[in-house]
């Protein structure tokens, strides 16, 4: 009885912390419109935005990463759970990374605003949807354990 406890209580956890990656794409996915919006019509409160909300993001990270961390340290999970939380860690870095990324492009969009622009902006949006479908198949990829998927993904990094 005591295992089937325990093992409910690492599927609940692995729940939690798979639920927290998709709210943190999600997140991310908005900053990234939010951001992309604000570059391609020079809004300087838009790019604010991106740099004020990045908090809630660094906080989401730090909040999956103790998930993880405290799953580890008290369920011991094993095999596919364990790659599984080690996965999750990592998503969790990467995309507070992007979000990052995304951050210094608002700062340099409010210092270059006035400035006028030396080509129109037609490789962002490209840019920006090729990177869209990819965070959104990676995360279904992450949320199916596909990892065949996720191999599949990383190859498109070229396109970029």
């Amino acid at each position: 009885m005591n295992t089937l406890r325990t093992r409910g209580t690492l599927q609940r956890g692995l729940e939690q912390v798979r639920s927290d990656i998709v709210h943190m794409g999600s997140l991310r996915g908005k900053r990234r419109r939010t951001f992309r919006t604000g570059l391609k019509d020079r809004d300087v409160d838009l790019a604010q935005q991106v740099i004020n909300d990045d908090s809630a993001i660094n906080q989401l990270r730090y909040t999956i990463e103790e998930e993880c961390l405290e799953l580890i340290a008290t369920q011991q999970p094993a095999a596919g759970d364990l790659r599984m939380v080690m996965a999750a860690m990592h998503v969790a870095v990467e995309l507070e990374r992007m979000a990052d990324h995304a951050e210094g492009n608002a700062e340099i969009t409010k210092r270059i605003y006035r400035e006028p622009l030396l080509k129109p902006l037609i490789d962002i949006p490209a840019m920006a949807r090729i990177a869209r479908e990819m965070i959104h198949a990676v995360i279904d990829a992450f949320m199916a354990r596909d990892a065949d998927a996720a191999l599949k993904i990383a190859q498109r990094d070229d396109e970029i």
